[in-house]
C-alpha cells in the first residue's frame, strides 16, 4: 500500500486512476476542494502518494464488484472469445468480371 519513502505521486498513475472522474466527484472521493483538483491535474502542486492509493482502491473494489455481480457474462465473454478462435473461416469464392457482365 503506502511506502513511507514516496511522498509524491506520479502525475501520469493519478490521471490513469481519476481519468473517469469528473473534478466533483473526484474531489468528494478524495475530500479535497475542486480547486485542490484541478491544480493536482494543471501539475501547479504536487500529488500526494496516497490519492494514487485510494483511487487504486476504489478501481480493484469496482472490478471486484463487477465480477460478483455479473459472473455469467464473464463466461459468456469468455466463451464467445472461445468460440471465436476455435470457428474455421468460411471459404468463399469470389469471382473477377471485366465490367460487361461476363467472366
Amino acid at each position: 500500500m503506502h511506502d513511507p519513502s514516496r511522498r509524491w505521486a506520479n502525475p501520469a498513475e493519478f490521471d490513469y486512476y481519476a481519468k473517469g472522474y469528473n473534478t466533483k466527484s473526484l474531489s468528494k472521493l478524495l475530500r479535497r476542494t475542486s480547486r485542490t483538483i484541478r491544480d493536482w491535474q494543471r501539475g501547479a502542486r504536487p500529488i500526494p502518494s496516497w490519492t494514487v492509493d485510494v483511487l487504486r482502491l476504489k478501481d480493484a473494489e469496482a472490478v471486484e464488484n463487477r465480477r460478483r455481480l455479473y459472473p455469467l457474462h464473464e463466461r459468456r465473454q469468455m466463451q464467445l472469445l472461445q468460440d471465436d478462435q476455435c470457428s474455421e473461416p468460411k471459404n468463399r469464392s469470389y469471382s473477377v468480371t471485366n465490367g460487361d457482365g461476363g467472366p
